[in-house]
């Protein structure tokens, strides 16, 4: 049995914006036989980013005309 995990806190190239990282990634191995091994892993991770108001308002923009054009697409 072996068991890995990380954490990271940290801060970004952009100012104020700050993220956190972590992983835990157990596996488990057996030889049932002298020539034959199994092994299980399994990963599980996560990342915590703050919301960026800056891009939603851009992407909400985006959709905006996407969906603008495509309703005339549509209609003509």
């Amino acid at each position: 049995m072996r068991l890995i995990g990380y954490a990271e806190d940290a801060d970004t190239f952009r100012d104020y914006v700050h993220q956190s990282h972590w992983a835990f990634l157990p596996s488990v191995g057996l030889a049932p036989g002298p020539d034959t091994r199994v092994a299980c892993d399994f990963e599980k991770t996560g990342v915590a980013v703050p919301r960026n108001p800056a891009l939603e308002s851009l992407i909400a923009e985006v959709e905006a005309e996407i969906g603008r054009y495509g309703k005339l697409a549509l209609v003509s």
